[in-house]
């Protein structure tokens, strides 16, 4: 907790929404503390090769893209009545 005057370790994601990111970073500039958030497959080898294959152009000229995962989040679940 920043107020506590700790830094602080978040998994992904650090919010779900632009304002609690934005509450996020109010909170690290008024108690100026590091929070650092997980990021843990950018360090996997097969994800930096397909990186680097994607920066090196080897897909040509992308106009487009999109993320799609199916795998229930319980945040934004529907509550039952």
């Amino acid at each position: 907790m920043p107020q506590a005057g700790k830094d602080v370790y978040v998994e992904k994601p650090i919010s779900w929404c632009v304002v609690e990111g934005r509450k996020a970073v109010q909170a690290v500039r008024k108690y100026a503390r590091i929070v650092a958030v997980g990021t843990q497959n950018r360090s996997i080898p097969v994800i930096q090769q397909a990186m680097k294959f994607l920066h090196d152009g080897k897909l040509g000229d992308i106009d487009m893209a999109k993320g799609l995962c199916y795998k229930p989040r319980e945040s934004i679940r529907r509550k039952k009545k």
